[in-house]
C-alpha cells in the first residue's frame, strides 16, 4: 500500500494544483476575491477526494469506484458551497452556488480528459 501511495502522490498533487489554479481563475471571472479561502477549501476537499479514491481502489469497493467518485464529487460541491456561503458575505447564496457549481463542473470535466 505504501508503494502505491508513493506512486499515486505525484499525480494527486498535480490534480490538486490544477484544480486550485482553475478554481482561482474562475473566481477571478466571477469577481470573487476570497483567494485564500478558495485555496484552503480546495486543498481540503481534494485531500478528501483522493483519500476516498485511494480507499475505494485498494479495497473491494473498486467495483463501485465510478459511482463513489461521482457521489464524492457531488458531496464536495455541497461542502464547498456551504463553506463559501459561511465566509463570503458580500455575495448572494445563488451567486456562490453558481460559482461553486461552475468551478466544480469545469474541474470535473477537465479531469476526465487528462
Amino acid at each position: 500500500m505504501l508503494s502505491a501511495l508513493q506512486s499515486y502522490l505525484p499525480e494527486a498533487l498535480k490534480c490538486m494544483a490544477l484544480t486550485v489554479i482553475i478554481e482561482l481563475l474562475l473566481a477571478l471571472a466571477f469577481k470573487i476575491r476570497s483567494f485564500k479561502l478558495i485555496v484552503i477549501v480546495n486543498i481540503s476537499t481534494q485531500i478528501l477526494l483522493h483519500i476516498v479514491l485511494l480507499t475505494t481502489f485498494y479495497t473491494t469497493l473498486y467495483r463501485y469506484s465510478d459511482i463513489i467518485f461521482k457521489c464524492t464529487e457531488v458531496a464536495i460541491l455541497f461542502i464547498e458551497f456551504l463553506i463559501y456561503s459561511l465566509f463570503i458575505k458580500d455575495r448572494k447564496k445563488l451567486f456562490i452556488f453558481l460559482y461553486t457549481f461552475t468551478a466544480n463542473l469545469t474541474t470535473f470535466l477537465i479531469g476526465l480528459f487528462i
